[in-house]
């Protein structure tokens, strides 16, 4: 009988899918990982208001997650986002810069549907808060 391994030698690909701003804030940003087959490390989030030269320091993220929320941006501002993961064979690259996208000038405009932690049911709720 043979025995098969499977060994991963790549690290991580990450691509933005999804970016919202839901307060005036914070950001919703929402990825797919090809994780290289094998065990992920972390995910690096970082971001920059449009046009400025320096990036903001990263957020780090655990596992297979594949959404998060940015938080503690300006209102009415638009920001660009950049992600890259590590596995157990390395960093991975960083993504594309995402499109720029603003946070709310007020009020929530985008409900990620997250409850416990968990996403679900995305959904605009303008009209929830009128």
């Amino acid at each position: 009988m043979m025995e098969f391994c499977l060994c991963s030698t790549d690290p991580p690909i990450i691509t933005i899918h999804t970016v919202k701003g839901i307060r005036p804030d914070q950001i919703f940003i929402n990825w797919t990982l090809d994780a290289g087959n094998s065990i992920m490390k972390k995910i690096l989030i970082k971001w920059k208001p449009e046009g400025d030269g320096s990036w903001n320091d990263e957020k780090s993220i655990k596992g297979l997650q594949t959404f998060d929320v940015v938080d503690g941006l300006l209102a009415n501002k638009k920001y660009v986002f950049q992600l890259a993961a590590e596995n157990s064979v390395g960093m991975g690259p960083w993504s594309e810069v995402s499109d720029a996208f603003a946070t709310p000038t007020s009020g929530r405009h985008f409900d990620a549907g997250m409850k416990d932690g968990k996403p679900g049911c995305m959904k605009h709720c303008d009209s929830l808060l009128r």
